[in-house]
């Protein structure tokens, strides 16, 4: 829709300033002319319904855009648009409402549902079988931070990313939570920890890691190997198939898995809202995937 010519002068200069905004940013021209293009689209429906001012715009009128979408020629071939096409529109959409509303990157107040397929795993871990895997883990030095492993990518959400990081500052157990400084979406969350959690974690300070330190004193890595340094990414995932080694489960038991486990059973008393923060998601989109199994029963070890 590149030929598309807007009228209205204030939708024209905002669109210009957009411009200049992705180009002091250094996206690249490609990224820019699509953006730009995909959002001039958005601006002539609204001159199409008579919306003068972006100011103007509602949640129902963008609703309204993406049901159009839905049902638009594709001026290139026969038949509608692609769902990843109208998700680039998704994309230059809150993009441009972000900047109108000058907020960061997934602030926006409005919501656009994701049109394209999401890598949601078949078979989700269930209750009973993240109990049985706590069971595989014993009072032994590896045991006990096996089981601190579990309590942060299961009881608490983290990525594997973000338990590697983690810090002994980052472990607040005066408030009973732990504070995600480096993750995946560039921002700070602290989430909290269940009773339970807390006492598998206290175990795991107050007794291995303290013996693990042996001459390295002043390492601040929360979770460390055997020579008492930082647990590597590779170590962490060494440790969960270890665990998974010994489990009758036949599943694939990895850091996400158990990401993608904690996120679905939270589903019967938390909102997508609740758990999108909980998750450290920038939006509730990334966390509509998980509304495809409601759990009622109580995650163990919670």
């Amino acid at each position: 829709m590149k030929k598309l010519q807007l009228d209205n002068t204030n939708f024209q200069d905002l669109l210009k300033v957009f411009e200049k905004r992705k180009m002091d940013e250094g996206k690249s021209t490609s990224h820019i002319t699509s953006v730009v293009n995909l959002s001039k689209e958005f601006l002539h429906f609204l001159e199409s319904k008579s919306i003068i001012e972006i100011k103007n715009v509602t949640q129902g009128i963008i609703d309204d855009y993406f049901s159009y979408l839905k049902h638009r020629k594709n001026n290139r071939r026969l038949g509608g648009l692609s769902d990843a096409y109208i998700e680039k529109h998704r994309e230059a959409v809150l993009r441009l409402m972000e900047f109108v509303q000058g907020v960061a990157v997934g602030q926006t107040s409005f919501f656009i549902l994701k049109h394209h397929k999401q890598d949601i795993p078949k078979d989700i871990l269930t209750v009973d079988e993240i109990a049985s895997l706590f069971k595989q883990t014993d009072n032994s030095i590896n045991g006990i931070r096996n089981k601190a492993i579990l309590s942060i990518l299961y009881g608490c959400g983290l990525r594997k990313g973000e338990l590697h990081n983690l810090d002994m500052q980052d472990i607040d157990m005066s408030k009973d939570v732990i504070r995600v400084q480096k993750s995946k979406t560039a921002t700070q969350r602290d989430v909290p920890m269940s009773p339970q959690v807390k006492t598998n974690i206290e175990m795991y300070l107050y007794t291995v890691r303290e013996l693990l330190l042996a001459e390295y004193h002043h390492e601040v890595a929360f979770l460390l190997n055997n020579s008492g340094k930082r647990l590597s990414l590779n170590g962490i995932q060494k440790k969960i198939e270890g665990i998974a080694k010994y489990s009758t489960i036949n599943k694939p038991i990895t850091a996400h898995r158990l990401r993608h486990a904690i996120a679905t059973h939270l589903l019967g008393d938390f909102s997508i809202e609740e758990i999108a923060t909980f998750l450290g998601h920038r939006s509730i989109d990334s966390s509509q995937m998980y509304t495809h199994i409601k759990y009622t029963k109580a995650p163990k070890y919670l």
